[in-house]
Parts: structure tokens; C-alpha cells; sequence
């Protein structure tokens, strides 16, 4: 759930910040965002077949680590950020949601009885439409009004900032959470 959260903040207003504040086209926003999906599709299919090896706790609290510090990076982005500070943190937040998705629902799907996989896959999907619908929400609310708030005082490019930052801090901070939550999980070898 969480996971799916923080992906979302990033989600829904990284077109934001690159079309309103950056300027950039549609098109040219998209080529800045891809990053973070080829990083997850890259590394998916690896943290899948290191689960099966190894721990799969260490590897997808390893990946909400990443998920953690890429959302963190993210909340300093400023008007002129270089483009590559942005692809960089795009990437490393890839890189943790490739490490985190894979083993953890292994994880989740190899402690379950064969009689109850199909109940187990439904809870995942349903924490995976939740987090998203949850994660847009949220981030949406804290960002507007955080924006509304700081335009009283501050112009309106130092203003967007500012929101983006608070509602990247609290997404940042909710993915090292799920760090230790993904440590509680008992052990899988």
C-alpha cells in the first residue's frame, strides 16, 4: 500500500512541476519522467529472481530505502534543478520500487496456502488500487493546499516549490517507514 502511495506522489505531480514551472511540453515532460519506469522494469525481473535466492525482507526494505531516498531528492527540486539531478532521483526511486515490488510479492504469495493464492492475489491488488487512489489523493490535498498557503507569502515559482518539497518530504518519509514495516515481515529462507 504504501509503496503504491509514494509512487503516486511522484506520479501525479512531477508533470506538474516540469509543465507549469519548467515550461516543458507534454512530450518533452514524458522523456523526463521515463527514467523511473525503465529503471523498475530493468531491476523487477532481477530482485525477483534475488528473492528466490536470498531474504526477501533485505531486498525489498533495501528497495523502499531507494523508493525513500529518490522521493527525498525529489523534495529539493527547485526552478533550476540541472535536468540530470532530476533523471538521477527518478532513478533512484525506480531502482527501489524494481527492488521492492518483486520480493515482496513473492514473499506475500509464498506464505499462503495453495488453497488461498487467489484470495492473497486479491489482497495485493487491492493494496496496489488502494495505494494509488490513496497516494493521488493525499499528495493532491497536501500539495494544493500547501501551495494555497505559501502564495500568500512567497511568489508563485517559490510557492509551487515550496509545496512540492513538503508534500515529497511526507511522501519520502512514509516510504522509510515502510523500510521497517518491510523488516517486521518473517523470514522467507
Amino acid at each position: 500500500l504504501v509503496n503504491y502511495m509514494a509512487q503516486f506522489f511522484v506520479t501525479l505531480l512531477m508533470p506538474f512541476y516540469l509543465q507549469q514551472l519548467r515550461g516543458l511540453s507534454p512530450s518533452e515532460a514524458g522523456f523526463m519522467i521515463i527514467p523511473m519506469p525503465v529503471t523498475t522494469t530493468i531491476i523487477a525481473p532481477i530482485s525477483g529472481a534475488l528473492s528466490d535466492r536470498f531474504d526477501s525482507r533485505y531486498i525489498s526494505s533495501a528497495g523502499m530505502g531507494f523508493v525513500s531516498l529518490g522521493i527525498f531528492l525529489l523534495s529539493r527540486l527547485r526552478l533550476d534543478s540541472p535536468d540530470s539531478f532530476i533523471m538521477i532521483s527518478l532513478i533512484v526511486t525506480g531502482l527501489g520500487i524494481g527492488l521492492f515490488q518483486a520480493p515482496n510479492n513473492s514473499a506475500i504469495m509464498g506464505c499462503v496456502p495453495g488453497s488461498r493464492r487467489g484470495i492473497a492475489s486479491s489482497m495485493l491488488a487491492t493494496m496496489r488500487n488502494m495505494g494509488m487512489v490513496m497516494g493521488v489523493a493525499i499528495s493532491g490535498a497536501l500539495f494544493s493546499n500547501r501551495l494555497r498557503y505559501l502564495e500568500a507569502y512567497w511568489p508563485w515559482g517559490e510557492a509551487f516549490t515550496g509545496a512540492l518539497s513538503f508534500t515529497y518530504t511526507v511522501a519520502s518519509i512514509l516510504a522509510a517507514a515502510a523500510v521497517l514495516t518491510s523488516m517486521m515481515k518473517g523470514s522467507t529462507k
